[in-house]
């Protein structure tokens, strides 16, 4: 690092967090659950792994593993140079940075405690490979002092070094398990997790805990039912999937292993990934444990509520005014000023102004009206729309406005621009079946009492 700059040393260390220094021993546990009263659990590794398999192929993921790579070819080079830095050069490097940091107004140890990095990680990881570094481009580019040393160089080195030694981190071109290889060093899933966690906030993990938590539940669940999965099982899955995305309008002209590197995987991880095995398994149990004939009884029997659930949508368009019982800056209408705005608003679409045009102009709702009021397609018994909205919808006829319809949020005006046909009972049986299946495997979760241990 240039210490004339310390802002480049605000930049760097933050860079430093992402490439995982202080990274929690493999040792200690990330989360505890239950299977059937048995109490297992999850370490930082396979914590780390969960997220290094979904973020992988990601923004995030390929700037993890950039670091990584980076952090390996200056540690390999510095050791077979000779140029690995003392622990007296480590404490100058690390007083005279705190120095320059300070008449800038920062203070280094608060810098470091909000990048949840350690002083000894900082000195030994970071500093460390920022001296050798620094040393190695000043040894190879003639250079006389640090004073010489740009950023410009510091990249050039490390190019240099990839493509002398090789790096190779195209997924398909390396063996499972792997993420990079420089050289004859492989760099493994497990080493990039301990990057990413190193930096994963806590709802990133308690959303990979859920997904360990749910495979395992799943495949206790097989077993206790005798189910296996095959490769050919698997494979069909893959197949399922591809036929389904290339039938779906919406991604018409791209193709099924384009989608899939756009979220951040590819064919051959998801024919790798536990994910599909546990989906597989999740489709299995559920055959097993509500056939056809039980769900169909259960349509029968619940005809009418299953209909509110799963019948014919309709497609709504809103038009809000917000209200308060106090108005203030945010929200400055109260409920009788805001029955008079959208009875105004009212008369305009009678006048003959579009609905989508009234939107755009008068609704408070920021989400909609930039989409000119279009919600989207809603069952009556959807919870992400306000009860006396779906009431009012489902009472209109299509392109009719509602009168103005009272609600905690203010005011709306409501209209329908399309029904859908009502769903055969095949269609509600697929329906019902899908709902029953995520209600067995949020029973599954409930019981397993998650426990996730922060850092």
């Amino acid at each position: 690092m240039n210490l004339r700059n310390p802002m480049r040393a605000v930049s760097l260390i933050s860079a430093a967090s992402l490439a995982g220094l202080a990274v929690a021993q493999d040792g200690e546990v990330a989360a505890t659950y239950e299977v059937r009263g048995e109490t297992r659990q999850i370490s930082n590794t396979e914590l780390g792994l969960e997220i290094a398999r979904r973020e992988r192929l990601r923004p995030r993921g390929q700037e993890a593993l950039a670091h990584l790579v980076d952090k390996t070819l200056v540690a390999d080079a510095a050791a077979a140079a000779g140029l690995a830095p003392t622990r007296d050069d480590i404490d100058a490097y690390v007083r005279d940075l705190g120095e320059r940091l300070e008449s800038h107004g920062l203070d280094l140890a608060k810098f470091l405690s909000e990048k949840n990095l350690t002083r000894d990680a900082f000195e030994e990881s970071y500093v460390s490979l920022s001296i050798a570094h620094e040393r190695l481009v000043m040894k190879s580019a003639g250079l006389r002092s640090r004073a010489e040393i740009t950023n410009e160089l510091l990249a050039l080195w490390l190019e240099e070094a990839r493509q002398k030694r090789g790096v190779i981190t195209d997924a398909d071109k390396l063996g499972a398990g792997f993420v990079a290889r420089i050289g004859d060093k492989n760099l493994t899933l497990a080493d990039l997790g301990d990057v990413l966690l190193q930096n994963a906030s806590r709802s990133t993990r308690d959303r990979a805990v859920r997904q360990i938590v749910v495979r395992e539940l799943l495949h206790a669940e097989a077993t206790r039912l005798g189910l296996t999965v095959s490769p050919d099982e698997i494979q069909h899955e893959i197949l399922r999937r591809r036929k389904l995305i290339e039938s779906d309008p919406r991604y018409r002209g791209a193709s099924y292993e384009e989608l899939l590197k756009a979220q951040g995987t590819s064919v051959k991880a998801l024919r790798e990934s536990p994910v599909i095995r546990a989906q597989v398994q999740r489709r299995k149990i559920i055959d097993a444990e509500l056939p056809h004939a039980v769900v169909k009884e259960k349509l029968n029997k619940e005809r009418r509520d299953v209909l509110l659930r799963h019948g014919p949508k309709r497609k709504i368009n809103v038009i809000l005014v917000r209200a308060t019982e106090r108005p203030n800056q945010l929200v400055p209408l109260d409920f009788a000023a805001a029955k008079e705005r959208v009875e105004a608003v009212r008369e305009r679409l009678d006048d003959g102004m579009a609905f989508a045009t009234a939107a755009r102009i008068h609704s408070d709702d920021p989400t909609s009206k930039v989409k000119g009021g279009d919600v989207g397609k809603h069952a009556l018994m959807s919870k992400s729309l306000p009860r006396a909205v779906l009431d009012a919808a489902y009472h209109l006829d299509p392109f009719v406005v509602s009168e103005p319809v009272r609600t905690e949020q203010g005011f709306y005006l409501v209209m329908v621009s399309k029904i859908d046909p009502a769903p055969t009972d095949a269609q509600l049986l697929v329906r019902l079946r899908e709902e029953l299946a995520m209600e067995y495997v949020r029973d599954l979760v409930q019981s397993a009492k998650i426990e996730l241990i922060d850092p």
